[in-house]
């Protein structure tokens, strides 16, 4: 059976992630919520991942000198439909037994 994604979206009150926009699409950091499970199959599991800009990445490290890197997904500039790519394609092409991101 292949994994898909069956929603993403992010916890904000005012705003959906379809509708989010940076105030400068090149410094950005979000906190990304997606529920992924098998195709044809109502279970899910919910996983969450860092969306930032390399250039907010830096003003985080530059604050002590080093930031964890895991669960993050890097972008130059904000695009809704790439970073939407991304996810996908990460949970497509996990091996079906392992959840391991």
């Amino acid at each position: 059976m292949k994994l898909e994604v069956k929603a993403i979206w992010i916890d904000h009150s005012s705003v959906t992630l379809e509708d989010y926009l940076p105030s400068s699409s090149d410094f950005f950091g979000i906190w990304v919520n997606f529920k992924t499970g098998f195709k044809g199959n109502a279970g899910c599991d919910d996983f969450r991942v860092l969306v930032c800009s390399r250039n907010w990445l830096t003003t985080e490290m530059s604050c002590d000198g080093a930031v964890w890197g895991r669960h993050t997904l890097l972008m130059i500039e904000f695009s809704y439909e790439l970073m939407v790519k991304k996810i996908n394609l990460l949970v497509e092409n996990l091996p079906n037994s392992d959840w391991a991101i």
